[in-house]
């Protein structure tokens, strides 16, 4: 008990800094979305930098977690035998990610031209050496994310937290510094350019840190070079990383059917479309996952009901704001990027975007909880084959719904995925996992989606009234939510209550 009381606050000031660092993180994050769209809005150069780089950015983002998986639980099990045995795993993995980016690195360079056409298959040679150039330029980050990767996870492995995310913080800092004083809409390389220099300065601060483990393990007789212990769960991981984050490369294998600004605008509205995915969902996935894992092994009932609350708070989270940014995207867009070279006509196509996506928030935020659910039973195979398909899906929907849709189409085939997969993520989860009543689930989605219909005629008719009301928009958005609330209420949804206590009991670092 007294260990505890002196651990405790230790453990409450690097959960507050950490947690601090965390916001500042993604608050400079999407400042520096804000700055792109400032300096470049819809622009054609921006669509052509978002196409040449998303090979490497979808790349360097899965890696970033893929490195996680693997060596967070390796390095542990060599923690377990000596200080040596894991330092000595740390550096031997670290040259080795090294020597597989730069081979990745050189190869990209050699086929750039090639990669380009992928995607941008045009004759303009003027586009193409423009496209190619900004490959080039970016994929040089390929082995400065690979070390900072490695080194982050490193950090998470040892217990501190603080410093990758500071890190991460610092290289948003670094691009909105360069954006702040050398960007233009004419001079699209500079982001390339802007990544590249910071996620070197942030190579080298992670260096620092850990240059000593180098020279030790110089000196030692005995160097361990890593083991690629790569199990089949481990394997479906990496596809299932890369499936899931391979929607937008998806996409822009069809940006020479659209028209310009389609690929910038579905991008900045997808920035948008995350942000209650980070703010509420994340958080509550932190919190059930663990809880899963141990009802599994020892309550069966507990397992059920936890599924049904976890699921409940998601629809009475997400239903209202999937509504506020479907018929508020517009407000919501203006207020975060109209500026500069970003165009009141940007505004429009950005917002049409983000209400497309908007559709399907609901079902993502709970088929990530299917997901979980999923790991916590360490059935990773159903979550590759789902996600195997739903890139699948994908690519035929963006056949269709192109066609008609333009761009819309491909926002519009996400969210039709998103629903897809909560629909069959939730049959499976049924069969093999859960008892799940199937008349009571539905009927609650049913009952919410009827009382934001009743919202929304019934501030559609206040409207007239308020008409000419200063904060017209916000009014509407406030009084949607508190409207929302007093029928929840009145209808007695008792899972209500489930959301201030799981939100009150949020350890990321217990």
């Amino acid at each position: 008990m007294i260990f505890i009381k002196r651990i405790s606050p230790s453990i409450a000031i690097t959960s507050a800094i950490l947690v601090f660092i965390t916001i500042i993180q993604k608050a400079l994050g999407f400042f520096r979305e804000i700055l792109f769209a400032h300096s470049f809005g819809l622009s054609s150069d921006y669509d052509l930098y978002l196409v040449s780089i998303s090979l490497v950015f979808t790349l360097n983002t899965a890696v970033f977690y893929i490195i996680q998986h693997y060596f967070i639980p390796i390095y542990s099990d060599y923690k377990f035998k000596s200080d040596e045995y894991a330092n000595n795993f740390f550096v031997s993995t670290t040259i080795t990610i090294l020597f597989i980016s730069i081979i990745i690195l050189v190869s990209f360079f050699l086929t750039a031209k090639n990669i380009i056409l992928l995607f941008i298959p045009v004759e303009n040679e003027s586009i193409l050496e423009k496209a190619t150039i900004i490959f080039k330029l970016y994929s040089l980050t390929i082995p400065f994310n690979a070390f900072i990767s490695i080194t982050s996870a490193y950090h998470l492995s040892v217990g501190e937290y603080y410093y990758p995310s500071l890190i991460q913080a610092i290289i948003n800092i670094v691009i909105i510094l360069i954006i702040l004083f050398f960007a233009s809409s004419t001079n699209i390389l500079i982001l390339p350019i802007a990544f590249v220099l910071a996620y070197l300065t942030g190579a080298i601060l992670m260096l620092i840190r850990v240059i000593k483990y180098f020279k030790q393990v110089v000196l030692l007789k005995f160097f361990h070079w890593i083991k690629l212990d790569l199990k089949l769960n481990f394997i479906f991981l990496v596809f299932i990383e890369i499936f899931s984050l391979s929607y937008s490369l998806v996409d822009r294998f069809f940006y020479v059917q659209l028209p310009s600004g389609s690929i910038a605008a579905l991008s900045y509205s997808l920035n948008i479309f995350s942000i209650p995915i980070a703010i509420f969902s994340l958080p509550l996935l932190n919190i059930v996952f663990p809880k899963f894992s141990m009802a599994r092994k020892n309550d069966k009932n507990y397992l059920d009901n936890l599924f049904h609350k976890s699921s409940y708070v998601s629809v009475l989270i997400f239903f209202p704001i999937s509504a506020v940014l479907i018929y508020h995207s517009e407000f919501f867009v203006k207020i975060l990027f109209e500026r500069g070279e970003f165009s009141p006509e940007d505004t429009l196509l950005t917002a049409r975007a983000l209400s497309v996506y908007s559709y399907g928030l609901v079902f993502y935020s709970i088929y990530l909880l299917i997901v979980k659910l999923f790991y916590s039973f360490n059935n990773y195979g159903i979550v590759f084959y789902l996600s195997l398909g739903s890139i699948v899906l994908k690519v035929i929907f963006n056949f269709i719904l192109i066609q008609h849709f333009s761009y819309h189409g491909l926002a519009l085939s996400t969210s039709l995925v998103y629903l897809i997969l909560f629909l069959s993520g939730l049959l499976l989860a049924n069969k093999k996992f859960i008892s799940l009543k199937p008349t009571k689930f539905f009927g609650f989605l049913l009952i919410n989606f009827i009382n934001m219909l009743f919202i929304i005629t019934i501030i559609q008719v206040i409207q007239k009234v308020f008409g000419l009301f200063v904060f017209q928009t916000v009014f509407e958005i406030f009084f949607f939510f508190i409207l929302y609330l007093t029928n929840v209420i009145i209808l007695d949804f008792k899972y209500l209550s489930e959301i201030i206590p799981k939100f009150k009991t949020i350890h990321l670092f217990r």
